[in-house]
């Protein structure tokens, strides 16, 4: 899991600690090291956690030092995911790192984003059945 490089990755960087609003290749690193966490928050939100609960298996994967340490969605428990037959293929790692590159790219470059407040965010209804 690529997540589980990111205290490397920012040692590497030399961002750990530091503000870098004014730093372009150090906020891109910060932008990617962010990116790299989004499929893991998209699966955890997926599973029901709340931002809180995400936040908080996030760092603890994070920040634990074996490699093969997570979070298993299904069983809801940390453990050895390589022992509960839980992997990421290479094509899954290619993209993450394709897309966090792609987005680290596009904010800098154009200096600025359009998100959605969450808070304006309201559930769709579901498509109404058809039997």
């Amino acid at each position: 899991m690529l997540l589980k490089s990111k205290q490397h990755l920012e040692k590497e960087c030399g961002i750990a600690g530091k503000d870098v609003a004014n730093d372009t290749f150090h906020l891109g690193c910060k932008i990617f090291l962010w990116a790299l966490a989004a499929p893991l928050k998209k699966m955890l939100s997926n599973a029901g956690f709340d931002i809180m609960d995400a936040a908080n298996v996030i760092n603890k994967v994070v920040e634990a030092p074996d490699m093969n340490y997570g979070f298993n969605i299904d069983t809801k428990q940390f453990g050895d995911l390589v022992k509960d037959g839980i992997i990421d293929s290479a094509e899954v790692v290619l993209n993450e790192i394709k897309n966090a590159s792609s987005i680290a790219s596009l904010l800098l470059v154009t200096d600025c984003i359009v998100v959605e407040d969450p808070d304006d965010c309201k559930p769709t209804q579901s498509a109404p059945s058809m039997m």
